[in-house]
């Protein structure tokens, strides 16, 4: 999660593709999925839900925030409001970690 512009599709690409793309292109929202077998013999489904920086639907972020298991917040480091969004997000997640462990 971060703004537009910040690398988050790449990272995505290259961590389940490895491939680097250097035409930037717009994410409006897109669900990728990897399967990786465990040196256990059982397998891994990963499904990673790469978000728009745009948050053009605060209820889709609201969702994805409170249905996901771990967040990857994304920053460019010569943007000052890219990080200043990063630490809004961190404490929308932060709060919604607080609120499950209260229901517990």
């Amino acid at each position: 999660m971060g703004q537009a512009f910040t690398g988050k599709t790449q990272i995505v690409s290259q961590f389940l593709y490895d491939k680097f793309n250097c035409r930037y292109r717009q994410t409006v929202e897109e669900l990728h999925r990897g399967e990786y077998d465990l040196p256990d013999g059982s397998t891994l489904t990963l499904d990673i839900l790469d978000t728009s920086g745009a948050f053009q639907f605060p209820a889709m972020q609201a969702l994805s925030i409170s249905t996901s298991n771990a967040f990857i917040l994304v920053f460019s480091i010569d943007s000052e409001e890219s990080w200043e969004e990063v630490a809004r997000l961190r404490e929308k997640v932060c709060w919604r970690n607080k609120l499950k462990e209260f229901a517990l």
